[in-house]
């Protein structure tokens, strides 16, 4: 690949569970007066010998779900200076067996999947101030038909493939000036970092921070990036802070060649940007109290914002209008009744947000009886919960606690490709999968927890997750780390 140009600055017990009655509406299955948490039993226990290295001396035998695999771990971010390394606490132990083991690399902050003809790379970015290449070519492959795979999983012999070995080879790195927040594919065309820059030399900030966004070309990759900048000659940055979050339009949705940015200043900035004109300011909106820490866009073309503040924002993107707030509420301390407590679930967060994700339900569900789709969206918080909001009136349909805070999410699917999952980077380093459609919505299916399966993050949050071809998917956390998984088996929705 051609050179970048220079940017510049034990076991669990339990058996499996079958759930048959697929729900094509949550309306219709999570009453809005109901909070039912399975946030405690996954339905299906951990083989943590399966999941480590693909094979289990128990056969047919095995009582423990082969449904998922760990592929490799592999350290993305610098060492920490020795100032830096933090003394060992209670939360780095948490699970016992762990008492030396401190963060010692810079974190994690995002990874982007860059699909090429040659096949799948990985972006990552980091708090070194250096996003790096991955090339993720898969050693071999083999037909992931076979009984000690699937006889526990209701999964039939359709010759799905799965990964035998992954080989994360690093082919580039590239050190921006700052600590990386964000980084972006805008339809694998563009790759787009978002980082923090100190002592601006035009128009110097209060906090001697701004944030700056730099945007390369994949197809001319050796060329300088395009840069957003508030005032080419008197503000060349993205943001009065830090850049948090970017967001995309697309042919169908906001149209092509329009970004939106957020960041610690609370101002989502909305930016045009062409093959070759430098990309330019177009409008800012204003409203969260707080950081601007997520944003998508809804099938209907409709921005949504969530920010440290706890709160969800809806915006008009043709006049930049605020078209409706989901505000936050105050942590629930002293929980009422059974009543009371389900009725508060269905209001807003009340931590800062850390995921939103729009949603489809599709209409080839054979329970749709032909419907149009349903669009939702799916937010994550700080506050434990993962929430499902109606996207054409911003009600809430569905809430589920996980015990700790959620730190990231993304969606896939089960080995059929019928059952769409929803994966949830959790504040531990834990990560949870769970069902979207299914019955009950967001059940728990399945959670990953370094302390009990001895492979994925263990110091610390699970920054962000996605997920890529063939049911893989990647996630980088706290520990600076890179872990790469697939999906191989059935969940018997």
């Amino acid at each position: 690949m051609a050179s970048f140009g220079r940017g510049g600055g034990g076991r669990g017990g339990g058996g499996r569970h079958h759930h048959t009655n697929r729900s094509t509406n949550f309306h219709s299955n999570y009453p809005s007066n109901s909070n039912a948490s399975s946030s405690n039993q996954p339905k299906l226990q951990v083989c943590r010998n399966y999941i480590a290295t693909g094979s289990c001396p128990h056969g047919p035998r095995c009582n423990f779900s082969h449904t998922v695999r760990h592929y490799a771990t592999l350290d993305v971010s610098d060492k920490l200076p020795p100032e830096m390394i933090p003394r060992p606490s209670y939360h780095q132990s948490r699970g016992g067996g762990g008492i030396n083991k401190v963060k010692d690399r810079y974190k994690a902050t995002s990874v982007a999947i860059w699909e090429t003809l040659g096949g799948i790379k990985l972006f990552v970015g980091s708090q070194d101030g250096k996003w790096r290449l991955y090339n993720t070519a898969p050693t071999t492959t083999t037909n992931a038909n076979t009984s000690d795979m699937n006889h526990n999983n209701n999964a039939s012999s359709n010759g799905n493939t799965t990964i035998s070995g992954v080989s994360l080879t690093q082919e580039f790195e590239h050190y921006v000036g700052g600590p990386i927040d964000t980084i972006h594919l805008i339809s694998s065309h563009y790759f787009c970092v978002g980082f923090e820059i100190s002592s601006p030399m035009e128009a110097p900030l209060d906090t001697n921070k701004a944030g700056m966004v730099h945007i390369w070309n994949l197809s001319s990759p050796g060329d300088a990036p395009l840069e957003l900048m508030m005032n080419a000659r008197f503000a060349k940055y993205a943001s009065s802070g830090r850049v948090r979050c970017l967001c995309t339009g697309s042919a169908g949705v906001g149209g092509e060649g329009r970004v939106w940015s957020g960041g610690n200043d609370g101002v989502i900035r909305e930016w045009t940007m062409t093959n070759t004109a430098t990309p330019t300011l177009v409008r800012t909106m204003s409203g969260h109290l707080g950081a601007v820490t997520k944003l998508t866009l809804s099938k209907n073309g409709v921005l949504w914002s969530g920010g440290s503040d706890g709160t969800v924002r809806l915006w008009n993107i043709e006049n930049g209008e605020m078209a409706h707030l989901i505000p936050a509420v105050k942590k629930d301390t002293a929980p009422g009744d059974a009543a009371a407590s389900a009725a508060a679930a269905m209001l807003g967060h009340s931590g800062s947000i850390t995921g939103l994700l729009p949603f489809e339900v599709p209409s080839t569900d054979p329970n749709s009886g032909g419907a149009a789709p349903s669009s939702f969206i799916f937010t994550s918080s700080l506050d434990e919960t993962v929430k499902v909001w109606d996207a054409t009136n911003g009600s809430c349909v569905a809430s589920e606690k996980h015990g700790q805070g959620v730190t990231s999410i993304a969606f896939t699917s089960d080995s059929s490709g019928l059952h769409p999952l929803l994966l949830c980077g959790l504040y531990y380093g834990d990560i949870m999968i769970r069902g979207t459609i299914s019955n009950p919505p967001l059940c728990l299916l399945l959670k990953i927890s370094h302390n009990f399966v001895g492979v994925g993050h263990e110091l610390g949050p699970v920054h962000d997750i996605q997920a890529g071809p063939g049911c893989t998917f990647y996630a980088v956390g706290e520990d600076g780390k890179l872990t790469v998984w697939q999906i191989v088996g059935d969940f018997g929705l």
